[in-house]
């Protein structure tokens, strides 16, 4: 039956419109006319009432959507489909973050393989050395401390000839210097790879110490001569008997030293040596 107000076609039976709510006790207006003004309880607000030219098919159809809500499903479902495909890319394809050096949350354990050899101990140091170069290192102690002798012994000459006095001094103060190298040297020597290499260390150092000593007191033996001339006074006469005691002192220690290095001197292929050349 149809709505003598909106013009739904509602079912037969029907005693009010499904869409006003109008009452279809009236029945159906005849074609061309208006049909009549329902009572104000019954009449929807704000509808007209429109003109029905003809009849609609008397078969019950669904009621049409308007196209205004068709749009704005449409839209609806479009959005819903585009805010699910972000998510979706939001969560699958955000990268995995892993702790690495350069985010600074972890650091790399690059210390282990830098420091895996840090070398050899300072106390193990020297022990590294063989015999045969431990040798060759007295050697060579050996022979520095026969070229300062030999060096004091000119300028001894020098100042008793009262020649050349300040050279004379000077290389006398300069066998001072080379002296207290020598013992430094004697000391910081490796012998553990030697027979008897702890004696021979401490007799060459009593020996070298000895001659410091001496080059002291004939320093002072020469000093007035180069002052005041070579007068021998009692100052320079005593200076001279300190010396000659020291090297007394020294020429003992160096037959000691003669005595432990000349095995081991002899078991490397080096010289045999005499106080005269230590």
């Amino acid at each position: 039956m149809l709505c003598p107000v909106c013009g739904l076609d509602n079912d037969p039976a029907a005693v009010l419109c499904a869409r006003c709510n109008t009452s279809l006790a009236l029945g159906n207006p005849p074609p061309g006319d208006y049909p009549p003004v329902p009572h104000p309880s019954t009449q929807a607000p704000d509808l007209q009432p429109t003109i029905v030219q003809t009849p609609v098919p008397s078969s019950p159809s669904p009621a049409p959507v308007p196209w205004r809500l068709v749009i704005v499903a449409a839209v609806l479902v479009l959005l819903v489909g585009i805010a699910g495909s972000v998510v979706i890319i939001v969560l699958t394809g955000k990268p995995k973050t892993s702790p690495t050096a350069d985010h600074g949350t972890i650091a790399l354990p690059t210390a282990v393989t830098s420091s895996a050899d840090p070398g050899p101990d300072p106390t193990t140091k020297a022990a590294a050395s063989s015999a045969n170069e431990q040798a060759a290192v007295i050697d060579k102690l050996l022979d520095r401390s026969v070229a300062s002798r030999t060096k004091l012994n000119k300028a001894i000459d020098k100042v008793n000839r009262c020649t050349d006095l300040s050279q004379a001094l000077a290389d006398m103060q300069r066998v001072g210097v080379e002296r207290t190298r020598e013992i430094a040297a004697a000391d910081a020597a490796d012998v553990s790879g030697l027979a008897g290499g702890e004696k021979i260390r401490s007799t060459l150092k009593s020996a070298l110490g000895f001659a410091l000593a001496a080059d002291q007191h004939f320093v002072a033996w020469a000093q007035p001569a180069v002052a005041g001339g070579c007068a021998d006074t009692a100052a320079r006469q005593a200076a001279w008997a300190a010396g000659l005691a020291s090297s007394q002192q020294a020429q003992a220690a160096k037959q000691k030293l003669v005595d432990a290095w000349n095995p081991v001197a002899a078991q490397f292929g080096l010289k045999q040596r005499t106080t005269q050349f230590i």
